[in-house]
């Protein structure tokens, strides 16, 4: 029964690679860590994307436009007053412009980002409004939040594919250089693929320069912010799920893992969902 099913997965693949004949490529993405129990560091996070298709069997080029929003919270959330050694409230609001490439070898992916920082994001009118839907307690502390800035963010990430016809092991690069995060990390995804099923996990380490999302901006001062030296220069992520992958539709279920960017900060975890349709 098991060589069976294997079976069918490989002879139905085809059609779940179908999709790289469909130009168009709309997915939205959610992440939240309610479902650990927790309200706290990142909080909260939507991503709608648009791409593009270019290219045949042998290459993919995509060009990719979007818009994503974020909140993060400190842990004492309660609380109108600011809690020294915890996570400073912030919101972000950003476009999200760029492009991605893969063939058979390597995937590369460039975008820019352009948005905002701070109380023009509306992420504690957000949080708050969604919290009263729910049976979640109100968040008290969005006053203490950091000031506004305008960023601009580039991020890239270079894979070198090594896949054979069930498992992968690829090693991968990326980083992120702007006003809003300046970083460098080193992964390692690696996955096994049955037919339309992908599962998967990564695991990086993070050297970080500059996070503004603890930091604030260095051009306006705000009530509270992570200081400098507070800050820890390496950290590390995690993640494990799955790829369902049809002929439309793809969904992607994740778990996250960071482990603590700050003296004083415990480690977090969230989870990931994500849908994309073909068109």
């Amino acid at each position: 029964m098991k060589v069976l099913l294997i079976s069918i997965l490989f002879l139905i693949s085809p059609l779940s690679l179908a999709q790289s004949k469909r130009a168009n490529e709309l997915s939205i993405k959610f992440d939240n860590d309610a479902a650990f129990e927790t309200d706290k560091y990142y909080s909260n996070g939507i991503e709608l994307m648009y791409k593009r298709r270019f290219g045949g069997q042998s290459s993919l080029t995509k060009f990719r436009l979007g818009v994503a929003h974020k909140i993060f919270t400190p842990e004492a959330t309660l609380s109108t007053a600011v809690v020294e050694g915890d996570h400073p409230y912030t919101g972000l609001l950003y476009g999200i412009f760029g492009f991605s490439h893969v063939n058979n070898s390597y995937y590369l992916r460039a975008d820019l980002w352009y948005g905002k920082q701070g109380p023009d994001a509306k992420a504690g009118s957000l949080q708050n409004l969604f919290h009263r839907m729910t049976p979640s307690s109100e968040v008290n502390g969005w006053q203490n939040q950091t000031s506004n800035q305008t960023f601009y963010n580039g991020e890239f990430k270079i894979i070198k594919i090594n896949r054979g016809p069930v498992f992968e092991f690829s090693p991968w690069l990326q980083g992120h250089t702007g006003g809003l995060l300046r970083d460098v990390e080193l992964g390692l995804k690696m996955a096994i693929h049955l037919g339309f099923l992908e599962f998967f996990t990564n695991g990086s380490v993070v050297n970080n320069y500059f996070n503004a999302i603890l930091q604030g901006s260095k051009k306006q001062d705000s009530t509270y912010v992570i200081a400098s030296e507070d800050m820890k220069d390496i950290y590390y992520k995690a993640d494990a799920g799955f790829h369902l992958l049809l002929q439309s539709f793809r969904l992607t279920l994740k778990v996250n893992y960071y482990s603590a960017q700050f003296e004083g900060a415990k480690d977090h975890t969230y989870a990931t969902l994500e849908t994309a349709f073909y068109f």
